[in-house]
């Protein structure tokens, strides 16, 4: 019996248009590619691993489910194993922001071939968003998914010959989930509103003098959250 993908991986499938050629980067047990092909959204999948038990798992769902031909598997880190063009939709999904942001930066041909990237980060979000700004990546729509009680972000970007500056509060929330109507936009924001008080009340109590710029930066970003925020309660009145 087919396995069900994820909440998280079924709101990622949910970015990707029909017939796409897909590099799954971290595919661990190789389920988002099998279900990719399998529904169509996928015509090749190149699923990669930086691990061997991983890859020989989702090897092993790839023979079972009888899709050598359309999902090829390969050992190596992060983007580096992927030939510039060969893929027109890449996923990253189940790392640390700083983790995909690195991946990412160490990858500059994805804003040139304008491949579609589907990231999902389980943490640091804002950093990656950064990063997504600095490398000329732009975030075309974000929609945010609750699993196991906590609420992730799915990040859809392309590389764009426009400038990509962000506010303060995009970088906790692009501009597309500032402006859409998500269900759990109002969980996501006060969560990080949340996450930001708590750094700035650590930043304030170290006395540290390196800290200073930084009670500056998250007073800064806490006051533009709390206006998206209010700006919220008030369109939702």
């Amino acid at each position: 019996m087919e396995k069900k993908l994820s909440v998280r991986l079924s709101a990622i499938a949910a970015h990707i248009p029909a017939g796409s050629r897909v590099a799954d980067i971290g595919t661990d047990h190789g389920l988002l590619p099998v279900n990719l092909v399998r529904s169509g959204l996928a015509a090749h999948v190149i699923a990669t691993d930086l691990r061997a038990d991983p890859l020989a798992k989702a090897r092993r769902a790839v023979r079972e489910a009888g899709l050598e031909d359309q999902i090829e598997l390969r050992l190596g880190s992060g983007l580096s194993v992927i030939v510039p063009g060969e893929a027109d939709c890449i996923v990253v999904a189940g790392m640390g922001g700083e983790t995909i942001a690195n991946l990412l930066a160490d990858a500059p041909w994805c804003r040139e071939t304008g491949c579609l990237l589907l990231l999902q980060p389980m943490t640091k979000a804002e950093q990656l968003r950064r990063t997504l700004a600095r490398l000329g990546l732009a975030v075309e729509a974000e929609s945010l998914v609750r699993e196991n009680g906590t609420v992730y972000c799915v990040l859809a970007a392309r590389g764009t010959d426009a400038p990509c500056a962000l506010s303060p509060a995009e970088q906790y929330l692009s501009r597309p989930l500032l402006d859409s109507d998500d269900p759990l936009m109002p969980e996501y924001l006060d969560r990080q509103i949340r996450r930001l008080e708590k750094a700035l009340e650590g930043a304030r109590r170290s006395g540290k003098a390196c800290d200073i710029p930084r009670v500056r930066e998250f007073e800064e970003d806490l006051s533009a959250l709390r206006r998206e925020r209010e700006l919220l309660n008030h369109d939702r009145t």
